[in-house]
């Protein structure tokens, strides 16, 4: 009868072992999204009736993603990116001190979602990776 829990206890650390391997395996995923968002991207953000050209620069320091926002009104910092929910997050932060947020879905070489610069802006963005650049 002792035979019986040992089995159970081997069984256990089989499958905490195995769930443990997928999700660090996981996590070697996110770092490979992560790589396909680093790059140039240019578009639009959607405002009121029209739209703003922009260009996004990410590349990856120190493991983490960062870069710059082109607008109309200067060059904005990206201070982070992070892969949540099936989406990606990329904060911003204007000269002024301000945060702003991307939220948006990566597909290929195209990156659209919503955006929000609290209280006053908010609305659709569109990019798209630039030719030759990753």
């Amino acid at each position: 009868m002792r035979i019986r829990p040992r089995l159970v206890a081997i069984v256990l650390l089989v499958f905490l072992e195995a769930l443990l391997s997928g999700v660090s395996g996981l996590a070697g995923n996110s770092d490979t999204q992560g790589k396909d968002l680093v790059g140039t991207w240019e578009g639009t953000f959607s405002m009121g009736s029209g739209a703003i050209n922009v260009g996004m620069i990410l590349r990856l320091e120190d493991k983490k993603i960062v870069g710059e926002l082109k607008t109309p009104h200067g060059s904005w910092s990206v201070t982070e990116a992070r892969f949540l929910e099936g989406k990606w997050e990329i904060l911003v932060r204007t000269p002024e001190n301000t945060n702003g947020l991307l939220k948006g879905v990566l597909s290929g070489d195209k990156l659209e979602g919503s955006y929000e610069f609290p209280p006053s802006f908010g609305g659709e963005f569109k990019l798209t990776r630039s030719k030759g650049a990753k």
